[in-house]
Order: C-alpha cells, then structure tokens, then sequence
C-alpha cells in the first residue's frame, strides 16, 4: 500500500508540474503597472513596422555611466569593462539601428551608503547625480527593487532616465544592461507582466497582442528562470498551457529569464517597438551642453520646492538664485501638456494649473540656468 501510495503521490505531482512551475527567481526588478503597459499601447498603434522602416538611419544614445565605489575610493566596476559593454549593447540594439555612446566622463560616485543599494537609496543617488536628457546607468556592488536583491532595474516613464545594474551581472557574456535598456524602451520580459506567474499568453498564438509581452513574432514563454535551461541554451522545461499545448520558447530572447549568456537576440517586432518609443516618447535623448549633472549642492543653492504635491489642481514651483528658468509638464505618454519659457523670474515663482486633465501622475522637467531637474507632479 505504501508503495501504491507513493506512485500516486509521484504522478500527482508530475501532472502538477505540467501545468505549473515553481516560484521562479527575479533576477530583473523591472516591473510595468497597468497604465504603463495602457500607455505602451497608445504610441505603439501607430504602426510600428512602419515607423522601423522609415528609421533606417543609425539613432545614436547617449548614455552616463556612473560607478559607485566605497567611501575611499576603492571597489566598484571596473572602469576598464565599459568599453566592453557599450560594444555589447551596440551589438545586440544593431538590428534596430541604435548605437549607443558614452555622453560625458565616467561620474564616480564614492560613498558606503550607496555601495549597497537599496529602494530609497536609489532616488536618492539619482537626485544627486542625474544627468538630464541621457540615459543614466548606475553600477552598484548590489542592487535591491524595494522588494527583493535583483541583477539590474530600470522605470518605464520619460521622467526617470535611469537604469541600476549589479556590479556582478555585468561579465563578458552576460546581457543585464541589454535587458533591462529593452524595457527601458518599452519591452516587456517575453513571460509577460509578471516576473512570478506562468504567461497567460497561448502557444498558438491567438492571444499574442493581448497576452504575454504583447508581441506575436514571441512565442509564448512560460517563464525560463528556475534551471529551465541546459548549459547549451536549450529549454528543457515540460509546462504546457490552458490547451494542453506545450511550450517551445525562444531561449535566446533578451528579453527572457534564464542564464544572461544565452540572451543573444531581439525579434523584429521587439526592435520595430524600441524605435518607436525612441522616437515618439524618448524623442529628448541627447548630449549637449545643457546635460549636466544636477547634483545635491546645486539643488541647494536654487531652492527648488513644489508644493502642493500631491495635488487636485494647482501646482506652486518656487526656486532661487536662478537667472534663467523654464519648464515643461509631460503626461505619461511623453506628450507635452504645458509649457513656459523666458519666464519673468523677478518674483522666483510660479504655477502649473492642471485642473482640466485627469487624475494621475505627470512629469515636471525645469531648466534652471541650463540645469535641469526631473520630478513627478500627482493629481488626485
């Protein structure tokens, strides 16, 4: 009987193990809410073959590489890696013709409480080291998502240009940054939303623009991470879906879980929606004379405070010691709802009326003497 037991008890959880998986690791702590991914949508249907067709031309990026080390100056990445990792993303973005480089000099932040990284840390860090207008990547000894230790992160909105990566992901055949730049371009991880949970999305594909990463030349990926894979990239996994279909994922898809040096490849349908976000939402992304860092002292001296924040309509901006002020309010789509410049500043202040739009978050950017600061503005 007990061995009769035992059987039953086996098969059980073999059938089990079919349907599901267990609890898979999050190496990414990027994660999109239900209006980001409502947002994504709004940009994307405007023909994204298209639009990657007409952007034959190479888009080069610029990016501000910044490398915390301890308080002494010791530890931290490497500085002699960047070149390689710059050659990475240039590598794996080439079919989408996006080049990236680096905009200024190595920041090298030296402090022991930012060393280790953790959720309000992070905002902190960028407040005081943002460079505006490029994409900020922040190298760290270890990297917390405010819910758990992850490889690298990154905000999908068009207010907060920064990615965080894990000094240890970075190796020679790891894919970390490109990772999580695809989402920084608007890719969901090919699983779907979900970093926990199998894809709702159909093997046969007939749920592919509503389900899983939304983008049909994908196929339905029930979440690679959890040994899924063999050291030769190839999925061993037996997960089979709602229809009793059985998964067959592309294993070497950036934008998947699994082992970093199996990432190799985006689709042509995940290039076609990094072009468009670049050029419809991320349109602001260049180095010139006006990226500079805005760092703790300079925030200081010009006294920046918005008050109310949150707010149900009218939002107060007071500054000092600025000779030159203007800005412009984004919603969450990138689009501009409100602007000033060549503002009076005679009186160091002055107000952003948002009563005729809708609840929800919104995006301050204000250039104060050719430096700018990035805040979100709530209306509720």
């Amino acid at each position: 009987m007990k061995k009769i037991a035992v059987i039953i008890t086996l098969l059980t959880l073999s059938i089990h193990i079919g349907f599901t998986q267990t609890k898979p690791v999050q190496y990414c702590g990027t994660v999109f809410t239900q209006e980001q991914i409502d947002n994504i949508h709004k940009t994307s249907k405007h023909g994204q073959q298209n639009q990657y067709r007409k952007n034959r031309s190479i888009s080069r990026i610029p990016i501000q590489i910044h490398i915390i080390r301890k308080s002494n100056g010791t530890d931290g990445l490497d500085a002699s890696s960047v070149p390689g990792i710059i050659n990475r993303l240039n590598n794996n973005f080439a079919n989408a013709n996006m080049s990236f480089y680096q905009c200024n000099d190595i920041n090298y932040i030296d402090s022991d409480a930012y060393y280790d990284l953790n959720g309000l840390e992070q905002i902190q860090v960028d407040r005081r080291n943002n460079v505006s207008n490029v994409i900020n990547i922040y190298f760290a000894n270890s990297v917390h998502n405010g819910v758990s230790r992850v490889c690298g992160f990154t905000t999908y909105n068009n207010a907060s240009d920064y990615i965080f990566i894990k000094n240890g992901c970075t190796g020679t055949r790891k894919n970390t940054v490109s990772h999580e730049i695809g989402h920084y371009f608007s890719l969901i991880h090919t699983h779907g939303i979900s970093n926990t949970n199998v894809t709702d999305e159909l093997v046969n594909g007939s749920n592919c623009s509503t389900a899983g990463d939304q983008i049909c030349d994908t196929p339905a990926d029930p979440n690679l991470s959890g040994g899924l894979l063999n050291r030769q990239c190839q999925y061993i996994g037996t997960a089979i879906d709602i229809n009793g279909d059985a998964y067959r994922p592309n294993p070497n898809n950036i934008m998947s879980y699994g082992r970093s040096r199996c990432f190799t490849t985006f689709t042509p349908q995940q290039n076609a929606r990094m072009v468009n976000d670049l050029v419809n939402v991320k349109y602001y992304l260049s180095c010139t004379s006006s990226s500079k860092t805005l760092n703790e002292d300079e925030n200081i001296d010009f006294g920046i405070e918005i008050y109310p924040n949150p707010s149900k309509n009218i939002f107060n901006i007071q500054w000092e010691n600025a000779s030159e002020v203007s800005y412009d309010v984004y919603d969450i789509t990138g689009k501009i709802i409100y602007s000033k410049k060549n503002m009076d500043i005679s009186e160091n202040t002055s107000s952003v009326d948002l009563s005729n739009y809708t609840k929800g978050m919104y995006f301050l950017k204000i250039n104060l003497d050719g430096i700018e600061k990035s805040t979100k503005l709530i209306k509720n």
